[in-house]
């Protein structure tokens, strides 16, 4: 004779493999949630560098094209440039469809024995970075918070702690 068993536990290993990739599932989804922003914040960051070299570039070229002018039209080299303490400089501008800014700045560097001017170019250019105004993607609430203080602030601060008897023996170099 058989005894009839109550089934009582029928559905709940079921249940609880469900619950587990239900778990695992929004875990999962948070983590590609997270990596798909920092990428495509990192991103928007790298495309940001690259067209600012790529306007840096622009004005190296402008100012060599102005160097050239030295040699092949001398009378109109380096006008509408600023000189200033033995330094050509130009105003920033503004081309592109990101609004990318270039600006360069030329001074003369050394004469070779052939009597050959040597110039030094110095570019700088900016482009929008387009994204968040911070650098890192944490949660700057979970940071503990720390006082702001100005540079004479931070500065009496390191003089005060270099003064102390117990930093005596501390030097930057260590």
């Amino acid at each position: 004779m058989r005894i009839a068993k109550e089934k009582l536990e029928q559905g709940t290993v079921l249940l609880c493999v469900l619950c587990t990739i239900l778990v695992v599932t929004l875990i999962g989804a948070n983590v590609l949630f997270n990596s798909v922003t920092r990428f495509n914040t990192s991103s928007s960051q790298v495309r940001g560098w690259k067209e600012s070299l790529y306007a840096a570039e622009a004005g190296g070229d402008i100012a060599y094209a102005e160097i050239r002018k030295t040699i092949l039209d001398p009378t109109h080299a380096f006008s509408g440039w600023t000189y200033s303490g033995g330094i050509y400089s130009n105003a920033p501008i503004t081309f592109g469809s990101d609004n990318l800014t270039t600006s360069a700045a030329v001074d003369l560097f050394y004469y070779d024995s052939s009597g050959n001017p040597w110039y030094r170019i110095r570019a700088n250019g900016t482009a929008p970075v387009l994204g968040l105004k911070r650098v890192t993607m944490d949660d700057l609430s979970l940071r503990p918070t720390v006082p702001r203080a100005t540079t004479s602030e931070r500065l009496l601060f390191l003089s005060r702690i270099r003064k102390s008897p117990a930093a005596s023996n501390w030097s930057p170099r260590q």
